[in-house]
């Protein structure tokens, strides 16, 4: 479980950084107005939704060489099934990382404790009812329920406030535009190269490291042209959410925010 759970502990940095850089923005936008806060929000949690769903479905792709760099010999080949599993807590763990910032700059920081109480009363009762029965794998769905939780706290507690960020489009629409890309990366490749075995749910089967970084290559590509085909994105956007993380955003001497 150590091993399969690893992968999450060191991609969780991603989301982190991404919110906590955002952070200044939503400060701004909410001293502007509850309007204004919300419209960031949503933008912000669509495009941290389309960076983590990547991730956790490069990485459930990618489980099994994953675990077989970590532990060449092959003695911990369970892990590949919890890291599969385990690893769909990361869209979950965006989601609560994002709102609860949204959540401290409207000052509603006495919200964390209900949400944290109960979501860690949960996890403990998740865990002593599934670790007996699954042992590693219980661990992991307990893990992913309990992120799934506190990210579903997250977001009725913002409504609450008054910030019911719109969920369709930032969460489904973004899976969905990362899903269709890789549908249509392995119908190219299964025309085009069909000796590699691309399959839907791993990466091609062919020896080496080639077929399945040009696989995922391919996939990242297409990713940009899908989401905008979908309108789950605009170039404006990623353009403004950009200079947000970066600190280009920000008002000069005291002027306001375009």
């Amino acid at each position: 479980y150590f091993l399969g759970h690893r992968a999450l502990d060191y991609l969780y940095l991603v989301p982190f950084l991404l919110a906590t850089a955002l952070f200044p923005a939503l400060a701004r936008r909410a001293a502007e107005g509850h309007d204004q806060l919300l419209v960031l929000s949503e933008k912000a949690l669509r495009y941290i939704m389309l960076i983590t769903v990547t991730m956790t479905f490069l990485t459930m792709l990618a489980a099994a060489p994953l675990i077989a760099w970590f532990a060449p010999d092959g003695a911990f080949v369970r892990s590949v099934d919890v890291l599969r599993l385990v690893i769909w807590g990361m869209p979950f763990m965006a989601m609560h990382l994002l709102l609860s910032r949204v959540l401290l700059v409207t000052e509603r920081e006495r919200d964390f404790i209900p949400i944290a109480l109960a979501t860690m009363i949960v996890s403990i009762g998740a865990n002593l009812v599934l670790i007996p029965r699954h042992a590693s794998m219980g661990a992991a769905a307990a893990s992913v329920f309990s992120l799934g939780l506190s990210a579903a706290l997250h977001v009725v507690y913002c409504r609450r406030a008054g910030l019911g960020v719109p969920l369709l489009k930032a969460v489904a629409g973004s899976a969905a535009g990362v899903l269709a890309a890789w549908a249509a990366a392995v119908l190219v490749m299964r025309m085009a190269v069909p000796q590699w075995g691309p399959r839907w749910t791993q990466l091609p089967e062919a020896p080496g490291w080639g077929p399945a970084l040009a696989m995922v290559g391919l996939w990242l590509v297409l990713i940009p042209a899908v989401v905008l085909a979908l309108r789950v994105a605009t170039a404006a956007e990623v353009r403004q959410l950009s200079g947000l993380v970066t600190g280009t955003d920000r008002p000069r001497n005291g002027g306001p925010v375009e």
